[in-house]
């Protein structure tokens, strides 16, 4: 799986040993509520086991799961015994639809340690808004003229996990135009997954990008293993593709799916992103990369 640079790829994104020590004599009483009050999970801890492990074993959807403990916010990395919990004492079970990245810079011209390096490949038709997004995701200025990408346009970000395991994400953004369709096979290579893009304002670019996704994954499943389907101009106001249909496409897929515009709801634009490196943690704690 793609870009297997570092030599320190265990530590990544905090993957963690979910299993508790037998040893350990002391158990804590562990109830997590949902804001609404719900119980989701009551049972007797030993001390030794994670937050991480705990989250893992509640069944709650799609999203990015978190616990707050009189308010804050517990590490997932955090033992059960470090919480010291009474016996009256709940957690709260808190869930949005990503994980949070936030941008770190490298000091001056020295070479920053990073945990990782993350490969991500943008696919899809012509004028499916691939590099509209792209150009805000990177906080640059869109122009309001349409330019088409010429082969392939390479961006690099730097970000950092609420865990805080650096992360240095390529974003490769492959021309959709056909003649440069032979790029494909080459530039999927090292990914760790794909984001597809289609626009709702143009049902022919969903077609498109469906069938490149199925090509992909047929060619080269271990470079598809995460994907996040996306469609852009989100704020057009007579879609040719309604969102729930594109939702109900991806779900069929097993892809989450997000609508974003570059004109309207800019808060939202970074989702696709944080989703899909929530997919590569998720799927890194499956299978470590060796």
């Amino acid at each position: 799986m793609g870009s297997r640079l570092s030599t320190a790829l265990t530590a990544v994104f905090t993957v963690e040993d979910a299993q508790e020590d037998p040893r350990d004599p002391e158990v804590f009483p562990v109830q997590i509520l949902t804001p609404a009050g719900d119980v989701v999970f009551e049972e007797q801890v030993r001390g030794s086991r994670t937050v991480k492990s705990v989250l893992e074993s509640i069944r709650a959807g799609p999203g990015k799961l978190s616990l707050l403990h009189g308010g804050r916010k517990v590490l997932p990395s955090a033992k059960i015994s470090d919480l010291k919990l009474a016996k009256d004492d709940f957690l709260c079970l808190v869930k949005r639809a990503t994980g949070n990245y936030t941008s770190w810079e490298e000091d001056g011209i020295l070479e920053v340690y990073c945990d990782c390096m993350v490969k991500c490949v943008l696919l899809g038709a012509a004028r499916a808004g691939k590099t509209s997004w792209l150009q805000a995701v990177c906080r640059e200025d869109i122009g309001d003229a349409y330019r088409a990408t010429l082969g392939v346009d390479f961006k690099l970000k730097r970000l950092k996990s609420e865990e805080g395991t650096k992360i240095k994400l390529q974003l490769w953004d492959v021309a959709g135009e056909l003649r440069f369709r032979p790029n494909l096979s080459v530039c999927i290579k090292g990914a760790s997954g794909i984001l597809g893009f289609f626009s709702l304002a143009q049902r022919d670019t969903m077609t498109e990008v469906i069938r490149m996704l199925d090509e992909m994954v047929a060619k080269h499943g271990e470079c598809c293993r995460c994907i996040c389907l996306v469609a852009t101009h989100a704020d057009v106001p007579d879609p040719a593709v309604t969102e729930e249909e594109a939702e109900q496409i991806a779900t069929e897929k097993g892809w989450p799916f997000f609508a974003v515009s570059t004109r309207s709801e800019f808060e939202r634009i970074d989702e696709p992103l944080f989703a899909w490196l929530d997919l590569v943690a998720d799927d890194m704690a499956r299978d470590p990369w060796p």
